[in-house]
């Protein structure tokens, strides 16, 4: 499937945001991302992979224990 400049489909972001495609699905789903459904697929502008990466990051691994 060709992609449009600019978007990357949901193999080319995971690999970006290094989640499971099927995570990334879900979160398009739950418009957790801002992703375009094209047909059976999703399109994710490669700025908004960029930004929910910084963000996700910052958020990943457990949360720190109370003292």
């Amino acid at each position: 499937m060709p992609v449009l400049n600019g978007y990357m489909n949901i193999t080319e972001a995971a690999e970006v945001l290094v989640i499971h495609t099927g995570t990334l699905k879900r979160l398009c789903r739950e418009k957790r991302i801002a992703a375009d459904k094209v047909y059976n697929g999703w399109l994710i502008h490669k700025d908004i992979v960029h930004e929910f990466a910084k963000d996700d990051r910052a958020q990943r691994g457990r949360p720190d224990l109370p003292l």
